[in-house]
C-alpha cells in the first residue's frame, strides 16, 4: 500500500510540473500575447500618449493615434475621441495641416474645407505656394540650405524630371518640402547631416540619384500625412535605410492601415526596429505590431527587442492558465529573462514526463526478478513528450521565413522611370516539411521504441532465466517473430499511410510514410547485431563447448 501511494504521488507531482510547464508562456520562435499585454500596467498608453498630443495642439498626430487605438478597441478610447473633438471645435483652422505652422498657413490654400486634412503635398503643387516657399527658404539660417535650393536647377535627374521642364513640379515640391523641414528643424540629426552632405556633394560631382531617393521617400511620405503628421514622422527616423522602408510601407498601406503604423513609429523609440520587423514578417508583421499597441509602450519596446511574431494562444490555452494565481510573475519573469524561463518551462515538462513514466515502469510488471532499475525507457519517453509537447506548443517552430528581398514598389511613377525593368520571376516553393509529417515521425519513432524496449525486456528476461543454454536457445526461436515485429509494425505503417495519401485523408508524404519502414529496419538491425546475436553466440558456445 505504502509503494502504491508512493507511485501516486510521484504522478499527481509529474501532472503538476506538467501543466506548470505550460502555463509559463515562453517560447522559442514566438512571443506569448499575454506577455505583451502583461506590460500595460507599467507604461504609458497609446491613449495617454495621444492625450499628451492634444495638449500640445498637435491634431493631426493625435488623430492618427485615436484612429489606431479605435481599431484595437482600446478601452480608453472615447476619452481621447472627446478631447479630438473639443480642440476641433475649437480650433477648426489646424486640421488641414495637422497642426499649427508659420510658414504654411500663410502660403496655402487648401483645396477642401479646412476642417478635413490635406496631404502636404497637394498643398505645395501650386506655383505661387512654391514661389513663396523659395522666398521663405532664401532667408533660412541653415548654412547649406543655399546648397539645396541649387539642386533645382540641376538638369543631370535619375528619378525625376529636371524642375525646368514642364512636369518638374514634384521635383521641385520634394526639394522645397526637404528645404521646409530643415529650416523647422524637424529633421533627426543624422538623416539632417546625410541630406546636407548630399546637397554639396551633388554641386561638385554633378549627381543627384542618392539625393533624389531620399526625395522620392519624403514625396511618398507628403502624399499620404499631414504636415504635423509628417514632421512628427520623419522627426524620429534617422537614417535613409529606414526612411525608404517606412515610406514604401506608406505607400502601399490603406487608409485603415495607416494609423496604426503611424502609431507605431511615433510610439517607438526606434524606428529603424519597426521597419526591420517590417521587413522580416511582411504578412503578419502589421497584424502582430498593431496588437503589440495593447501592451503600450513597453508591449512594443519588447515586441521590437525581441523581434519574434506574437503567438496568441487559443481560449482554451488561456483559460486553464487563467487557474494559475502565478502567471502575471511568470510572465514578467519571460519578459525580463527570457531563456531561464524557456529553461525553466523545458525542465518542468521533462521532469513531468520521467516522473509519470518511473511510476508506469514500476506498476507495470517486469518478469520474475522484479523491478530492474534501468532508466532508459523512461529517458526516452520523456525525451518523445517533450518534443512533441514543443512541436504542439510552438507555432512558429516549423514556419517559413516571410521576408522577401522584392523592392517595395513606388507609388509614384515618373515619366524617366518608366524604362524597361528585368523581370523577376519567383518560384513559389512549398516546404517539404510540415507540422503534421513531424507529428507523423515522432509517432512511428514512439512506436518503434516502445517494440524495442518490449524486445530488449524480452531479451533480458531469458537472460535472467535458471536454465540450460540448449533450453534457452530453444526459447530465442520461439521469440523470433516478436524480434522482427519492428518490421512487421514499420511495414504496416508505410501501407497505412500511403492507404491514407491515396483516399485524401492526409496530404502526399512520401518521408513521412517511409519513415516507419526506416525506423523499423534500423531498430531491428540494433536489436539483433548488437544484442540478439552476441548472446546466441555465448549460448551456443556453451552448449556445444566439451564440458
Amino acid at each position: 500500500m505504502k509503494r502504491v501511494l508512493w507511485l501516486l504521488s510521484f504522478v499527481i507531482v509529474g501532472l503538476v510540473l506538467i501543466a506548470l510547464g505550460l502555463t509559463i508562456p515562453a517560447n522559442f520562435r514566438g512571443l506569448d500575447a499575454r506577455v505583451v499585454l502583461n506590460e500595460k500596467g507599467t507604461s504609458p498608453s497609446v491613449v495617454d500618449e495621444g492625450l499628451a498630443l492634444v495638449s500640445q495642439g498637435k491634431i493631426g498626430p493625435a488623430v492618427m493615434l485615436l484612429e489606431a487605438a479605435r481599431r484595437e478597441k482600446l478601452p480608453e478610447a472615447a476619452k481621447l475621441q472627446t478631447e479630438v473633438e473639443k480642440y476641433a471645435k475649437a480650433h477648426p483652422e489646424d486640421i488641414f495641416l495637422g497642426g499649427t505652422d508659420p510658414y504654411l498657413a500663410s502660403l496655402v490654400k487648401p483645396r477642401k474645407p479646412k476642417s478635413m486634412r490635406q496631404p502636404v503635398v497637394d498643398l505645395l503643387i501650386p506655383g505661387e505656394v512654391r514661389q513663396g516657399l523659395v522666398q521663405i527658404l532664401s532667408t533660412s539660417r541653415n548654412q547649406n540650405m543655399a546648397k539645396l535650393l541649387a539642386t533645382r536647377s540641376m538638369t543631370n535627374t535619375v528619378h525625376f524630371p529636371p524642375v525646368t521642364s514642364a512636369s518638374g513640379q514634384p521635383l521641385d515640391a520634394a526639394i522645397l518640402l526637404t528645404g521646409l523641414l530643415l529650416h523647422e528643424n524637424q529633421l533627426a540629426t543624422p538623416l539632417r547631416d546625410r541630406i546636407e552632405y548630399l546637397a554639396s556633394r551633388a554641386r561638385w560631382d554633378n549627381n543627384l540619384e542618392l539625393l533624389e531617393l531620399i526625395f522620392l521617400d519624403l514625396l511618398s511620405l507628403g502624399r499620404h500625412l499631414t504636415w504635423g503628421e509628417l514632421t512628427d514622422f520623419v522627426s524620429r527616423i534617422n537614417d535613409p535605410l529606414t526612411l525608404q522602408r517606412l515610406a514604401n510601407r506608406v505607400a502601399l498601406s490603406s487608409e485603415q492601415e495607416l494609423p496604426p503604423l503611424f502609431t507605431l513609429v511615433h510610439l517607438s523609440s526606434a524606428p529603424a526596429s519597426v521597419a526591420s520587423y517590417l521587413n522580416v514578417y511582411e504578412k503578419s508583421g502589421p497584424a502582430d505590431l498593431s496588437y503589440s499597441l495593447r501592451g503600450g509602450k513597453q508591449g512594443l519596446r519588447l515586441v521590437l527587442e525581441r523581434q519574434q511574431p506574437i503567438y496568441r494562444p487559443s481560449a482554451t490555452m488561456e483559460s486553464f492558465t487563467a487557474n494559475n494565481p502565478l502567471f502575471p510573475q511568470l510572465a514578467s519573469l519571460v519578459a525580463t529573462t527570457p531563456t531561464p524561463a524557456l529553461v525553466a518551462k523545458t525542465c518542468c515538462l521533462a521532469l513531468g514526463a520521467m516522473l509519470i513514466a518511473l511510476s508506469m515502469a514500476r506498476i507495470l510488471p517486469m518478469g520474475q526478478s522484479g523491478i530492474k532499475t534501468f532508466w532508459m525507457p523512461e529517458i526516452a519517453f520523456s525525451i518523445l513528450f517533450l518534443a512533441i509537447t514543443v512541436l504542439l506548443t510552438e507555432p512558429f517552430l516549423l514556419q517559413q521565413s516571410q521576408s522577401s528581398d522584392s523592392p517595395a514598389p513606388f507609388s509614384w511613377k515618373f515619366p524617366m522611370m518608366g524604362g524597361p525593368l528585368a523581370a523577376s520571376i519567383q518560384k513559389k516553393v512549398n516546404p517539404m516539411v510540415d507540422t503534421l509529417s513531424i507529428i507523423t515521425l515522432l509517432l512511428f519513432l514512439i512506436i518503434q521504441i516502445t517494440i524495442y524496449i518490449f524486445c530488449r525486456r524480452k531479451l533480458a528476461e531469458i537472460q535472467r532465466e535458471e536454465l540450460p543454454s540448449k533450453l534457452k536457445l530453444r526459447l530465442l526461436e520461439n521469440e523470433e517473430h516478436l524480434f522482427d515485429a519492428g518490421l512487421y509494425v514499420g511495414f504496416v505503417g508505410t501501407v497505412m499511410s500511403l492507404v491514407c495519401v491515396s483516399i485524401g485523408i492526409i496530404k502526399p508524404s512520401l518521408m513521412a510514410a517511409y519513415s516507419s519502414t526506416s525506423f523499423g529496419i534500423i531498430f531491428v538491425t540494433v536489436l539483433k547485431i548488437f544484442h540478439l546475436r552476441p548472446y546466441r553466440k555465448k549460448l551456443i558456445m556453451d552448449t556445444e563447448s566439451p564440458a
